[in-house]
């Protein structure tokens, strides 16, 4: 009579692939995780994130709860085809851990409330889960298809009515089966951040017919960290001038730098440890010694993994060399060129005076004053980072930059290329 598809069938095989492939040491803690679960998590990630949740339902609940009865936590116990463990430990959550969700189920598996801390410019909270389902779907006599699912779901507390707003739908929506245990992580968390909310595990059964369900385990809300930050001068293994500026890259979710210069590799023995720097340069004064420095990002979620390590020799300039004025003034080709996302512009002053160094586009529009002040005689350099005086990064292409000074006046060309 009726035309069904039910997903009973999957194989035995892939049944027994996801419990051995799958299977995983146990997270005990309900939620908040120890360092060196913490540290488990960092090192299944590709990027280093704060665990602000965590929860495996090894310890039963948890203040979860469930609208509409069917979800159940504890030690999966369905026989086949349904038969599956916990994606980690003995415990996981489930519409029906000992058989088939009823039909036209509609249950949701209800979290905690979470307070999501407030992010930056470029930081990132993310909701992630493991889960296994197999849902429902037939045909009926009129050949329209009634197709069972699973979404995740979102609510706002709000403080002025004291009452939690509307469920809104978050990530993708699932449809007949998986197989295997997989991770979801979504990205729609930043959007809530700095609000109370929870979130819910939502089943929507809409045929006659049932099947083996939706299960999930390891549910984390968690803290992107910034990315590694990569250095830029002065190059490693590299003498210089006793006062020197430190440059390094921007790093992806970075608001912030920490700069550690040490006397030895291991930095057992720091000469400066310096956070909440904004820019991605760092002046250092008197140091005229071999050092050792390094930088990371962070931002108000976490920090970021430490750079490479570089050693850099200050030494003081012989009396010779720092009275070595130029005869002429001159502006040096900047280098690299093209160049993404920072180039270097060398200059020569022959005597003090007021300098102007201005960035152009090909419309003749400014776009960064680099220099305006009063400066002694010498050889000197400057960086461009590729952002306009607003402090957003410009976008690819042909730029010029313009030196003024006194009566001398120079312009050249440089490409910027992402």
């Amino acid at each position: 009579m009726f035309k069904r598809f039910n997903v009973f069938f999957i194989p035995m095989a892939l049944m027994f692939l996801a419990l051995s492939t799958f299977a995983q040491d146990s997270w005990i803690e309900q939620s908040s995780p120890s360092s060196s679960q913490v540290l488990k998590l960092q090192e299944t990630s590709q990027t280093p994130a704060e665990t602000l949740s965590y929860w495996d339902f090894e310890s039963g609940w948890g203040n979860w709860w469930v609208d509409n009865g069917v979800w159940e936590v504890g030690h999966p116990t369905s026989s086949s085809p349904c038969s599956l463990s916990a994606h980690s430990g003995d415990s996981c959550a489930g519409t029906n851990l000992a058989g088939l969700y009823p039909n036209y189920s509609d249950t949701r598996l209800i979290s905690p409330a979470v307070n999501l801390p407030s992010i930056g410019v470029g930081e990132e909270l993310r909701l992630s889960f493991w889960h296994w389902f197999s849902f429902n779907r037939f045909q009926d006599l009129w050949g329209t298809w009634h197709v069972d699912s699973g979404q995740v779901e979102m609510q706002v507390y709000n403080y002025d009515s004291l009452f939690w707003g509307s469920w809104k739908k978050i990530g993708n929506t699932y449809k007949d089966y998986s197989v295997i245990w997989s991770k979801i992580e979504i990205e729609e968390v930043s959007s809530y951040a700095g609000k109370r909310v929870r979130f819910g595990f939502h089943l929507f059964g809409d045929s006659q017919g049932n099947s083996c369900g939706w299960y999930a385990d390891d549910v984390t809300f968690h803290c992107l960290a910034p990315e590694i930050t990569m250095l830029l001068s002065p190059p490693n293994h590299t003498t210089g001038p006793a006062n020197d500026t430190f440059y390094w890259h921007s790093s992806f979710r970075a608001t912030s730098y920490r700069i550690q210069i040490a006397y030895d590799s291991l930095f057992a023995s720091l000469s400066y440890d310096l956070s909440n720097i904004l820019d991605t340069t760092y002046y250092i004064t008197e140091l005229d010694t071999t050092i050792w420095w390094r930088v990371r990002g962070e931002n108000v979620c976490d920090y970021g993994p430490w750079s490479n390590k570089w050693a850099y020799t200050d030494v003081e300039e012989p009396n010779d060399l720092q009275n070595n004025v130029p005869g002429d003034f001159a502006l040096q080709q900047n280098y690299p060129n093209p160049f993404n996302p920072q180039t270097r512009i060398e200059y020569s002053l022959p005597k003090e005076g007021e300098v102007k160094i201005i960035i152009y586009n090909l419309l003749g529009q400014r776009v960064k004053t680099l220099i305006d002040e009063q400066q002694t005689a010498g050889h000197k350099e400057i960086l461009w980072d590729g952002k306009g005086d607003n402090g957003t990064e410009v976008a690819s292409g042909i730029y010029f930059y313009r030196i003024k000074a006194g009566d001398f006046i120079q312009s050249r060309k440089m490409v910027l290329m992402k």
